[in-house]
């Protein structure tokens, strides 16, 4: 058993050996006849022809030709089968495909399928439409024109199927076409391309079928040679394609439709792909291109019409179908270092198109801004800024732009709404020549269409430096271009009135100071607006200034006085200026405010205000005319000078007089610095720089005067004082003092003044020192009408009437002065010959005594005084005589508080000798003035009962009296004897004596003297009698007084004290 397995074993070895030998030489046999060519196997055509469905009806597909061939160890074995033609159930032939490859497979061998996995068609013909609405249709060649294009769909819904075993052609995974023609026709645009030389590969895969290949394009004469990448999902849900470039030239493009002339512009080689995405039913979604380029011309309508050389360009953009919109998504080329950039949406109707979106440029030198500054946009302002920037660089733009434009006439540009934002550097901008031009500007630029607008972040005008400022060109979408400028300025108050002086701006010539005088620093905001003119005049300019001055100064600021340390604000603008704040004049602070106004019809043209407290001589210096004779000290004030549109300029003037120490000798007034005082001035000029008319009211102390003072505008001479009040103490008058030819003309008319106001005491420092021959200074021309001149104890009522004095003479007079209950008395003084004539007229002396305070007691008295002065001598004496008729003396209550002098000693003496009643019938006296010294001489008076006689002197510089004379009791009886010659004069001592007498003497002060009488001058012996009176050197041969009359009458005083 075990022999027969083992022979059977060995037999079927020896079989299969055999066999393996047979097909080994039988293989080896198959090699080397496929190594000298394909084998013939028609004898399998109807072994390899196969049926199937289509979507379009059963195919059956059959081939002329069966062969086999190898083409190396490397390659598989393939059957090759030729002629494929698909025909429909009528026999009809819809497609053919020249051969079909088939890897033989020994899996298939064994399953018995004979099916391809590779198929290569060639000259496949194929027209691709885009309809209006989007789809995109294959319209194939009739099968005589083209049979492999026929093929195609079946072949391609194959291989977008799921691999079939039991499909004919269930296991292809690749179709090779060798040689392809493409017509392309867009019926949205017209556009029309020829791919007549074209290569694909088509593959399966798990998504679907992607197909890879090159074709030659040509339109109107121009090739370009394109790489093909294609993508058609498994569940026909999508279609993508893509055409990669290179050096294509879009403008070879440009005649293919109307839509397509702007890409004329656009002549550089340019590299990269278009893709196009569609639905799986055909209808385009997407088209999208990415193009880079090299050196070549660029135009684009309406930014750039003539195209102009570039060095490279890219170019992204996409069109979506659902939104009928072409998006630009990056659009940028160089030219010359400038780099210029768009994007935006382009929407497409017909032959028109709305574009909305951006451009930028970048790193573009300003002398190039003209290049790409389009002219129809802001004329004006491109107008001004090419004629008024220079240099520097533009480093950036981005311009927000929709336009609107028609493919036929690209040029003419539609521009609806323009957005700009610019960066620029290192400018230098000329905003309004010829002023200096600001270098190194820098800063941003906004534009939306019809503002464009500077944002500069600095610069430098010559020695001004230039902060964050603004310039905006206005109105750039209708015709009416403006600018209005915003310029922060730092720099010296120099350099600052340097530009302020320019003639361009037109300032007024008296706003303006020497900038040589001026210091400090200001920093301004400076506002600007003119129209965008080719001649501009300087009415066209609108402008104004905001400033702040620190450390400001100028010198001789009013006079010589400077200011210093102002700190402070100014405003400017086309109808006034503004300057307040604080600065020091010598060293104290003062607040000042300067206003100009500019209008039509301002409420005044300019105004000065100054508030502070100065020393008296800083103010001397600022003008103010020099009081030293009668003020001191500082002074507090609050001033403003304004000047109106028409009529006089006028000063006020507020002083505080508290730290102001204040005399006025002639007027025996003053007010010590810390009592309270005031004073307004106010001052109008007419047009120079005195005033023709000063009003002034003055409070201090006791003094309270207004009034006015007018002046000769040529030199400021005084010609007229008014006083509507002048209350000085007890002296309450109004008036005026007014300069006349050769004087002076004073009119005083109120209720009371003081004497001693307008006679002060006499100077002790000038006795002794001889007085001119002719009096000096000008003849001043007095009336008076006041209720009362006051003296020392009393006063003269209802003074009226005129005088003359030339320095402290008197030249003329014509007084009178009515006391209470009493006829007027009257003075009267008139040139005559060699001197003046004196005549005082009193029908009422003792009531002229009692009310000026001189002497009380005597009642009535008939007084007529005359005399005459040679004026031909220094202080020329007056000789004259005093008659006085009916008049009587009487005791009066004494009042020693009111000091006034009294006859009751006079009266008690006269009544021991004459009676109880003193009345009197006459009294005569003859006197003689030399200087301050007045002697009476010969002066008798009588009544019934007494007669006396008086001698003596008055001393007026020191009040002091020195009098002596005799009474004579009985005067009647008594006097006879001094009738009879010789014997008359020897017994009673000459006429008005008697022949017995009492002499007296009364010596001392004016308000108190002594008086004595002595016993021994009762003796009837005249010449005795009257050397007894010499004690007041009173004889005819005397001209001094005693030189101890002083001192006696000093004994006198403190005796009867």
């Amino acid at each position: 058993m075990t022999r027969r397995l083992r022979r059977v074993a060995l037999t079927i070895a020896e079989i299969v050996a055999a066999v393996v030998v047979g097909f080994s030489v039988l293989g080896l046999l198959l090699v080397w006849r496929l190594a000298q060519g394909p084998v013939e196997l028609d004898f399998l055509r109807s072994y390899v022809s196969r049926s199937f469905d289509t979507p379009e009806g059963p195919v059956r597909l059959g081939a002329q030709h069966v062969r086999i061939e190898w083409a190396g160890w490397e390659q598989p074995l393939r059957l090759i089968l030729l002629g494929i033609e698909a025909k429909d159930t009528k026999g009809t032939v819809i497609g053919s495909v020249p051969a079909v490859a088939i890897n033989v497979s020994i899996g298939a061998l064994v399953d018995g399928a004979l099916a391809p996995t590779e198929i290569v068609i060639d000259r496949v013909a194929l027209n691709a439409v885009i309809r209006k609405d989007g789809l995109i249709d294959l319209m194939l060649p009739p099968a005589e024109a083209a049979p492999s294009s026929r093929m195609l769909p079946i072949i391609v819904e194959q291989l977008l199927r799921e691999p079939n075993t039991d499909h004919p052609l269930g296991r292809l995974t690749e179709v090779r076409i060798e040689s392809a023609r493409l017509r392309i026709d867009d019926q949205t645009t017209g556009f029309v391309w020829d791919a007549p030389a074209g290569r694909a590969v088509l593959q399966r895969d798990y998504d679907g079928l992607r197909v890879k290949g090159a074709l030659t394009v040509e339109s109107m004469g121009h090739t370009a040679n394109m790489e093909l990448i294609a993508f058609y999902g498994r569940k026909r849900e999508v279609m993508e394609v893509m055409l990669r470039a290179r050096d294509l030239r879009l403008s070879a493009f440009a005649t293919a439709a109307p839509q397509l002339a702007p890409l004329a512009q656009i002549d550089l080689p340019m590299t990269g792909y278009i893709r196009l995405t569609a639905s799986g039913a055909g209808k385009v979604q997407r088209v999208a291109l990415d193009f880079e380029g090299g050196s070549g011309m660029i135009g684009v309508p309406g930014v750039l019409p003539e195209p102009r050389k570039v060095d490279w360009a890219t170019l992204r953009m996409a069109f979506d179908t659902n939104q009928s919109a072409v998006r630009l998504e990056d659009f940028r080329f160089g030219m010359g270092g400038a780099e210029l950039g768009m994007q935006g949406v382009m929407r497409v109707e017909d032959h028109s198109f709305q574009f909305d979106g951006e451009a930028k440029l970048e790193n573009v030198p300003i002398d190039r801004l003209g290049e790409f500054w389009l002219p129809t946009m802001a004329p004006g302002g491109r107008r001004w800024a090419l004629a008024n920037i220079s240099g520097g660089r533009l480093d950036s733009a981005k311009l927000t732009v929709s336009a609107a434009g028609d493919f036929q006439n690209p040029d003419e540009l539609k521009v609806s709404r323009t957005v700009g934002e610019l960066r620029y550097s290192d400018l230098t901008v000329n905003y309004l020549a010829p002023l200096p031009p600001v270098k190194g500007v820098s800063g941003t630029a906004k534009f939306d269409g019809s503002t464009l607008r500077f944002l500069i972040d600095g610069g430098q005008a010559g020695a001004i430096k230039v902060n964050k400022s603004r310039v905006d060109l206005v109105g750039l979408d209708g015709d009416d271009h403006r600018t209005d400028m915003q310029i922060e300025l730092q720099a010296s108050v120099q350099e600052t009135m340097n530009f302020l002086t320019q003639p361009r701006l037109g300032l007024p010539k008296d706003l303006l100071y020497n900038p040589k005088r001026l210091g400090g620093d200001a920093a301004i905001s400076l506002s600007l607006k003119f129209p965008l003119l080719d001649a501009l005049s300087v009415s066209d300019i609108a402008y104004a200034a905001n400033a702040k001055l620190d450390r400001f100064s100028l010198t001789n600021a009013v006079g010589t006085l400077n200011l210093t340390d102002f700190a402070g604000a100014l405003q400017l603008d086309m109808t006034q200026l503004k300057v307040a704040g604080r600065g020091k004049a010598q060293g104290q602070s003062v607040d000042l405010s300067w206003t100009e106004l500019f209008g039509p019809k301002p409420a005044f043209r300019r105004r000065y205000e100054a508030k502070g407290a100065l020393p008296l001589a800083t103010l001397y210096k600022a003008g103010v005319p020099d009081l030293t004779a009668f003020a001191s000290g500082a002074t507090a004030f609050e001033l403003s000078y304004q000047t109106p549109v028409t009529g006089p300029s006028e000063l006020r003037a507020r002083l505080d007089l508290r730290d102001t120490a204040l005399s006025v000798k002639e007027a025996s007034w003053s007010k010590a610095a810390g009592v309270d005082g005031r004073a307004t001035l106010v001052a109008r000029f007419a047009g120079g720089p005195i005033p023709p008319i000063l009003e002034f009211e003055v409070a201090a102390t006791d003094l309270q005067t207004t009034g006015k003072l007018e002046s000769r505008p040529t030199d400021g001479r005084i010609e007229r004082i008014t006083l509507s009040k002048l209350a000085l103490g007890a002296t309450n008058v109004a008036g005026t003092v007014s300069r006349v030819e050769g004087g002076y003309a004073v009119d005083l008319s109120g209720a009371a003044i003081e004497l001693k106001r307008v006679l002060p005491d006499a100077d002790p420092n000038a006795r002794g020192v001889p007085k001119p021959a002719s009096p000096q200074g000008p003849l001043v021309s007095i009336n008076l009408d006041v209720g009362a001149v006051l003296l020392k104890r009393g006063s003269l009522p209802r003074v009226k009437g005129s005088l003359a004095l030339r320095g402290d003479r008197l030249i003329s007079a014509n007084l009178q002065t009515t006391p209470d209950g009493a006829a007027p008395a009257q003075l009267r003084v008139t040139p005559s010959g060699k001197g003046r004539s004196f005549d005082l007229v009193a029908a009422d002396f003792g009531a002229v005594l009692r009310s000026a305070g001189w002497l009380e007691g005597m009642v009535g008295g008939q007084l007529h005084v005359s005399a005459t002065t040679d004026d031909t001598r220094p202080d020329p004496p007056l000789r004259g005589r005093v008659e006085m008729k009916s008049y009587r003396l009487m005791k009066v209550p004494a009042n020693p508080s009111r000091g006034v002098a009294n006859v009751n000693g006079v009266v008690d003496q006269l009544g021991r000798v004459g009676g109880d009643r003193q009345v009197f019938d006459a009294l005569t006296v003859d006197i003689e003035k030399d200087g301050d010294r007045l002697r009476l001489r010969n002066g008798r008076t009588a009544g019934d009962n007494v007669g006396v006689t008086v001698q003596g002197m008055v001393q007026l510089n020191t009040d002091e009296v020195c009098l002596a004379g005799g009474i004579v009791p009985a005067y009647a009886l008594n006097s006879i004897i001094s009738n009879i010659p010789l014997i008359g004069d020897l017994l009673t001592g000459g006429r008005g004596g008697g022949l017995f007498a009492l002499n007296y003497l009364i010596r001392g002060p004016i308000d108190d003297p002594n008086s004595s009488v002595n016993p021994l001058s009762v003796l009837p012996i005249g010449p005795l009698r009257n050397l007894m009176l010499a004690g007041c050197g009173t004889t005819s041969s005397d001209v001094s007084p005693n030189s101890d009359l002083s001192e006696r009458n000093d004994q006198q005083r403190s005796t009867s004290q």
